[in-house]
């Protein structure tokens, strides 16, 4: 931080102090996260870079009202102090979501394409904490922005009550210990196909809880809070242990990819961890996908460069999960640490009027450093024409099929071909003469 950042800062915190001294609670403290900001100074340049920060400060200014009301972190990171009455849940959300919605709007006029800055947005009112100061506002914006950051881009947290959060945490982390214990927990997949010739030549492990009243939980329940509190790292090895297993059932070579938080990346023994759960079922690493994302590669840098090599020598193929969401990692690319980039569907769903060479220059790079790419999400016609148009190598998500239990899905394999295949040309005319393939104007529910 240069010297003229760190004056800036110290004049922030100390507005923020006078006003809670002079017994001023009409506002709350936003922090806002650009997560694609260093990706495009890194490939447009600074000058274009210097033209988007331009924009985004005067974003901020327009719904701040105030450029004293704004501070600078880094590139990528600004506090800014809105105007809220009370510390109302529902109202610092929507407060909240108007100002990511502003920020991620796409940017004209200083390239061909249009530019949107993937943006999240922790936040916080002076009444959520028991001893509300600068200090402890900005870091509560913090923890908020580091939870809505852990499920992606374009998303917002509001900062609640530590003594009530961590008494949920608690009772849930008990829950869940159980849950772990009783094999409540345990893997579905969803198919990954081959774009070129609709091979499903593999399918992505993600966790479900079979909790006894509540049914079918998704993740998004149950992860974050155990991300928080470490048994993320028991529920990644279960998940791999029970995918290892139903994937030795699989017919032909099919991949199995498993995720791996933050958390276990910097385990020492977690490579050792993993051969053992493949000793189990007799699974080869060469058969198994080990994926990361970009945001836990930049919890501990070098502890997880460390780990990437040690796959890497095993034979495993390692997926940059979740590309162009978060942090950019081009020299792990480089070097060859990654056989497969999942491109994050904020690209293959690009801002209307977004042209789809930002989708294709990702192809090329993972290409030209010999990984193949995988379009997740894919949920509509269109979404599905735009990865193969650019040459997107497999494909996964709702169009070709939903999650399912382990027993199902090799019901899936086995209803067809070995290979099982996806007829990826027949799909896109029938949906593209018949609409969505899904009905996303109501809500899933968990097992969906």
């Amino acid at each position: 931080m240069s010297d003229e950042a760190r004056s800036a800062a110290r004049e922030f915190r100390a507005r923020l102090d006078q006003a809670l001294a002079a017994g001023r609670r009409d506002f709350a403290v936003a922090r806002v996260e650009l997560d694609r900001f260093e990706r495009i100074r890194d490939w447009h340049g600074d000058a274009v870079g210097d033209a988007i920060d331009v924009t985004l400060t005067a974003r901020l200014v327009e719904v701040s009202g105030d450029p004293d009301l704004i501070t600078r972190e880094s590139d990528s990171l600004r506090l800014v102090v809105l105007t809220a009455d009370d510390s109302d849940h529902e109202a610092l959300a929507l407060l909240a979501w108007r100002l990511m919605e502003r920020m991620s709007e796409p940017i004209t006029g200083i390239t061909d394409d249009s530019i949107a800055v993937g943006t999240t947005v922790g936040i916080v009112h002076p009444d959520s904490l028991s001893e509300p100061d600068s200090t402890n506002l900005m870091n509560a914006a913090t923890v908020a922005s580091h939870r809505a950051s852990i499920h992606g881009s374009r998303r917002i947290a509001v900062f609640e009550d530590l003594s009530g959060l961590f008494g949920h945490v608690s009772e849930l982390d008990r829950s869940l210990l159980s849950a772990l214990d009783d094999g409540q927990v345990r893997p579905w997949f969803q198919p990954q196909v081959r774009l070129s010739d609709g091979a499903v030549v593999g399918a992505e492990a993600l966790a479900r809880w079979d909790h006894p009243t509540l049914g079918v939980v998704a993740p998004s329940a149950f992860v974050p809070e155990a991300e928080w509190s470490g048994i993320i790292q028991r529920v990644d090895l279960a998940i791999l242990e029970q995918a290892a297993l139903t994937a030795s059932t699989w017919p032909g070579d099919l991949q199995v990819a498993v995720n791996i938080s933050a958390a276990n990346l910097d385990n020492p023994h977690l490579t050792q961890r993993v051969l053992a759960a493949l000793n189990e079922g007799a699974l080869t690493p060469d058969r198994v996908v080990i994926e990361v994302t970009e945001t836990s590669l930049a919890q501990d840098r070098r502890a997880a460069m460390s780990t990437l090599a040690e796959f890497r020598a095993w034979g495993f193929t390692a997926s940059l999960d979740d590309f162009g969401a978060g942090h950019a990692f081009f020299d792990a690319l480089r070097d060859g640490l990654f056989g497969e980039v999942k491109i994050d569907r904020s690209i293959l769903s690009p801002h209307r009027g977004e042209s789809s060479a930002f989708l294709a220059a990702v192809v090329d790079l993972a290409k030209s450093v010999g990984a193949r790419t995988v379009a997740e999400g894919i949920e509509t016609a269109a979404e599905l024409q735009r990865a193969l148009d650019t040459g997107c190598d497999l494909g996964q998500g709702y169009l070709f099929a939903r999650p399912m239990p382990p027993e199902v899905f090799l019901e899936f394999l086995r209803a067809g071909d070995v290979p099982a295949h996806v007829d990826v040309q027949g799909l896109l005319d029938s949906v593209q003469q018949q609409g969505a393939a899904w009905d996303y104007s109501r809500p899933r529910s968990a097992s969906e």
